[in-house]
């Protein structure tokens, strides 16, 4: 039989081991947004205080980026370490946050049938991006290569 001590223990060693991760994905994102909902947890929490109300209206874009093509752009932006990645069809870009330069672009020539004409965008992991395909294939990028 379980002792009641046991399962306190448990249940203490249960919250403090959330605690800690929910503290480590929030700290891991204080300047990077690896999601489209910012954080790792996925709550859309910032800790980042330059901005606020007192000053959103100053905003002003910075810099913009042509992909070259047209067709639908369906992507969110990720940022790890200044630079900013998303998808258009078959291409992946990767820019500078500050510059809107291209670092690089890798173009997917499909293999098979279309399954759709657009794409959500990335993930990123561990340092590696991902995507998917329009003909329903997964590409990976370690960031900074193409």
């Amino acid at each position: 039989m379980i002792s009641q001590r046991t399962i306190v223990s448990v249940l203490v060693g249960a919250a403090v081991a959330v605690a800690t991760i929910a503290t480590s994905a929030r700290a891991a994102t204080q300047n990077d947004v690896p999601t489209y909902n910012g954080s790792l947890n996925g709550d859309r929490y910032s800790t980042l205080k330059q901005i606020d109300r007192s000053n959103a209206a100053q905003l002003r874009p910075a810099c913009a980026f042509q992909v070259g093509k047209v067709g639908p752009m369906q992507s969110s932006l990720i940022e790890r370490s200044g630079v900013l990645y998303f998808t258009q069809m078959d291409d992946t870009f990767a820019i500078s946050a500050t510059t809107c330069r291209k670092v690089w672009q890798n173009t997917y020539v499909p293999i098979g049938r279309k399954a759709g004409i657009a794409n959500r965008g990335v993930a990123l992991l561990d340092g590696t991006l991902y995507r998917g395909t329009t003909d329903s294939h997964l590409i990976r990028h370690r960031c900074g290569d193409r």
